[in-house]
């Protein structure tokens, strides 16, 4: 064999290993771009829907009104907002009481004091004043206000 059919084969063997090598790097960068979007895309929608449910009761004082309770932060609530509070219990939820948002903290903490407890919801405003986890778990607190409440909010008018 020559030198020349020599360098010729090692030539091409070189262009097909290097073509190899560079097809492999495209696949790998490829695939980290799509796994990073994908990852984005995700954790993107994961964030709304945190953003957008009802946020949990973190703690309860007693307060001026009958109670000043902590939320976790949510994009559904702004200040001064009136909002009814459920108890939700055996895939049923009814409504114990109405508040008004106080205070959005720079943090998110969302501050509600509850104002007014519907009537027969005494005890359980006493086991959420004092932080209960059962119950605290129960409680859910939705930025609106039910029509037939406002009647309750004007004194019975």
């Amino acid at each position: 064999m020559s030198v020349v059919a020599i360098l010729t084969a090692i030539s091409t063997s070189l262009y097909i290993g290097v073509g190899l090598f560079f097809l492999l790097v495209l696949i790998i960068v490829i695939w980290t771009f799509y796994r990073t979007a994908d990852d984005l895309f995700y954790e993107n929608i994961s964030l709304k829907k945190n953003k957008n449910s009802l946020p949990s009761l973190i703690q309860v004082r007693e307060d001026g009104a009958l109670a000043l309770c902590l939320l976790k932060p949510s994009e559904l609530f702004s200040y001064n907002a009136l909002v009814t509070f459920y108890d939700y219990h055996g895939n049923y939820e009814r409504p114990i009481g109405l508040g008004e948002v106080v205070n959005i903290q720079e943090d998110g903490i969302i501050q509600v004091e509850l104002t007014s407890i519907l009537e027969g919801n005494e005890k359980l405003l006493e086991r959420l004043i004092q932080n209960n986890a059962e119950c605290l778990k129960r409680i859910r607190v939705k930025p609106v206000i039910l029509k037939g409440y406002i009647k309750h909010l004007r004194g019975g008018m």
